[in-house]
């Protein structure tokens, strides 16, 4: 009699998981674009990815100067966040988490309220070593350190959370499509198609350790904090991109998630509160055109066709590189204002778009043609012709966003 009572406990909440997200795909839905405009910008205090001179203090002022930037991108790693013993017990490393917290002073001084941290590499049991820092263990080969795994993220996002209560919003992983963003172990950053195809997840392998992800950090960050949010890692822009959100609704759908559970879990809400990519224009001039504005509304249907109507999407980065041409400015700064128009009168179920990025980079090396170097709206500081200096499109974006509000002379003084 217990154990039918069990399974008749185990499908009711099945059940229950399962019915509460059907929304009406003709329903009208009221979205909240109080923090419409965001930004991006790693800190160089907390190394990696930026110039050292892109300090906190920095990033204050040049999003200050910009005005109106409500939403932040935080780039963290949890794995230099945490240090872990040999039992998977989580303490935190003080220089690293006192650096995030001067970073999350420096944007919530600058006016931003609506702080998101997005995770830049993982952490690992203490048995476990990696050949990168996107290695996900593998959930059929090495189960219990997947297992393992999934728990260290989730209670690493809440410890994160509680300890910077600023901080709402969580991104588990960047562009996982990208085989160098989730990878099995044994993966080589620079290595060839024939090193690294091994390593490779297949879609539905991705799909799944997004959802297991996911299911398991919401799970523990909103434990006692209903306020807190988890974006869907942020999804890239191309058709494939469509089939392949496609593919996680479907994946919810399955009944097969989340893994390590005797019961199944469909409705979308309980893994990601957000829904979230980077539509970068795949057109030949990178410009904002109605082709853009239609892709952005087929990855949007994929949600409605799965009853997720009314969910929410950020653009946690849009941006263009000038390549290193000084003269290129005037057409990036008119793409920065039609993307915006283009998005508020015919996208509105996106709140949030976070331009890519504050500032150049001008010691550190990310691309091999320049492409990634280039974007941002500043000159890095180290820059030796230009260092500091606002771009074209730093001044246009300003006048576009705080209108009659607008102060040139904030940015002019932000100069070197």
């Amino acid at each position: 009699m217990k154990k039918i009572f069990i399974l008749i406990s185990i499908f009711i909440l099945a059940f229950s998981l399962s019915s509460c997200n059907e929304r009406s795909k003709n329903e009208k839905i009221e979205f909240d674009h109080s923090y419409f405009y965001g930004m991006c910008e790693t800190s160089g205090d907390l190394g990696g990815g930026v110039d050292p001179g892109i300090t906190n203090e920095w990033i204050k002022n040049a999003t200050s100067a910009i005005g109106g930037i409500k939403t932040f991108r935080l780039w963290i790693s949890l794995g230099n966040l945490f240090n872990v013993d040999e039992e998977n017990n989580l303490s935190f490393n003080v220089k690293y988490l006192n650096g995030v917290k001067d970073y999350v002073k420096a944007v919530t001084d600058a006016g931003c309220d609506h702080l998101l941290a997005l995770v830049t590499s993982f952490i690992y049991p203490s048995d476990y070593s990696t050949s990168t820092g996107y290695v996900v263990p593998d959930p059929n080969e090495e189960t219990e350190y997947y297992c393992e795994f999934l728990s260290l993220q989730a209670r690493g996002a809440k410890m994160l959370l509680d300890e910077v209560p600023e901080i709402k919003y969580f991104e588990p992983a960047n562009e996982p499509e990208l085989n160098s963003c989730i990878h099995k172990n044994g993966y080589v950053f620079g290595g060839s198609a024939s090193v690294n195809s091994s390593f490779y997840y297949t879609d539905d392998e991705r799909s799944g350790i997004i959802l297991d992800m996911c299911y398991y950090i919401r799970e523990a960050i909103r434990e006692d904090h209903d306020d807190r949010y988890v974006l869907i890692p942020s999804l890239c822009n191309s058709e494939s991109t469509i089939d392949f959100l496609d593919l996680i609704y479907r994946q919810i759908e399955s009944r097969c998630f989340p893994s390590f559970t005797d019961y199944s879990v469909t409705d979308p809400d309980m893994y990601f509160d957000i829904l979230n990519w980077h539509p970068y224009p795949t057109n030949t001039k990178g410009e904002i055109d109605d082709e853009w504005v239609d892709y952005q509304k087929r990855m949007y249907d994929v949600a409605i066709n799965h009853s997720d109507n009314g969910k929410e999407v950020w653009f946690t980065e849009i941006g263009w590189t000038d390549w290193g041409n000084r003269s290129d400015q005037t057409r990036i700064a008119n793409n920065y204002i039609n993307m915006f128009d283009k998005t508020i009168n015919e996208l509105e179920f996106v709140t949030a778009v976070l331009m890519f990025r504050l500032t150049t980079l001008a010691t550190q090396v990310a691309s091999d043609n320049g492409s990634e170097e280039n974007f941002g709206i500043f000159y890095n500081l180290d820059d030796p012709l230009y260092g500091g200096e606002a771009k074209e499109a730093a001044y246009a974006i300003s006048k576009y966003i705080n209108k009659e509000n607008y102060d040139k002379s904030k940015l002019d003084n932000l100069k070197k």
